[in-house]
């Protein structure tokens, strides 16, 4: 994810959130290799999608989709952009990742810390 591996126990100045500050995250699903869906992750808070822009998908697929409300995970499809805002509320070291098991097993997934 953004070019970088798994580390059990690091992450990246970006990947520092300010505990009790609101958080935007933009995710875009536009890398190399197969188009396909995603359904990302993120442990440690609750988030709201701002926006999706773009996407490749079937109607009933699209359909199905709620953005609405609080999530923990969401769907990000081919091609697809998606902001989203939160604010951490526990410190620590926390993941995101995407919650196909072939796709986290071969390292989809980052830490982020909070504090």
């Amino acid at each position: 994810m953004n070019g970088r591996s798994f580390d059990m126990t690091g992450f990246a100045d970006d990947e520092r959130m300010p505990l009790g500050k609101p958080v935007s995250w933009t995710f875009t699903n536009d890398g190399p290799g197969m188009a396909m869906p995603h359904p990302m992750h993120v442990h440690g808070v609750r988030f709201r999608i701002l926006e999706r822009v773009g996407g490749e998908a079937a109607d009933d697929l699209r359909e199905g989709i709620v953005s609405a409300g609080f999530n923990d995970t969401f769907m990000i499809l081919s091609g697809e952009s998606i902001r989203l805002a939160f604010t951490p509320t526990e410190p620590g070291l926390f993941m995101y990742h995407c919650h196909n098991l072939e796709h986290e097993d071969s390292g989809m997934m980052r830490n982020f810390h909070v504090g």
